[in-house]
């Protein structure tokens, strides 16, 4: 009896530790090394964020949606990060006013299995206005190579942050100052001449 319990609980053991830990999709604000979720740009730039997925299992489809305010930030492209090479099967790259919606699956028979950061997507962007946007992931779904949903999914949003140009006199106004300044001294220095 003793045995029989002893296998048991080694069972319900290695049932419980086996449970994986939540896949991870993330937006990453900075290109290469660690994720950064904070994007600081000026008004007029252009610049680009990294969808990212890791920690999961026989990974083989997505689908997700990318929110952003439309009075800050301009979407301008969705690049795909090709993550399953030749099997890749584009479903969605839609780019609306306010939002990106974005879906790929695999034809292989086998889905990956991913454990460090791994390109979904790419999202570039204009800078319209100067002001604070949220970049927010929303109807985040993963599928396995059977088609069903690979839960739990953590998300990690990011904040692009769009400050005003600092303005820099022009050349030219600089120069019409200086000869103003110089011609009214010119013009002093005669008058106390005579």
């Amino acid at each position: 009896m003793k045995v029989i319990f002893r296998s048991w609980l080694v069972v319900l053991t290695l049932l419980v530790s086996s449970v994986s830990q939540a896949a991870l999709i993330s937006v990453d604000g900075a290109s290469g090394g660690a994720i950064d979720n904070n994007v600081g740009v000026t008004v007029g730039d252009s610049f680009a964020v990294d969808v990212l997925v890791q920690d999961v299992n026989d990974f083989a489809g997505f689908q997700f949606s990318f929110g952003f305010d439309p009075a800050i930030l301009t979407a301008t492209a969705v690049t795909s990060g090709n993550i399953f090479g030749l099997d890749t099967f584009p479903i969605d790259d839609t780019i609306g006013a306010n939002f990106v919606s974005f879906s790929e699956t695999t034809f292989a028979l086998s889905g990956l299995d991913i454990v460090g950061p791994s390109l979904l997507a790419t999202i570039s962007f204009d800078a319209i206005a100067a002001g604070v946007s949220a970049l927010s992931l929303g109807n985040v779904i993963f599928s396995d190579s059977s088609g069903f949903n690979i839960l739990p999914i953590t998300i990690n949003e990011a904040v692009a942050t769009v400050s005003a140009p600092v303005g820099v006199p022009e050349p030219a106004s600089l120069f019409l100052l200086l000869t103003g300044l110089l011609l009214f001294v010119a013009m002093r220095r005669h008058n106390h001449s005579f």
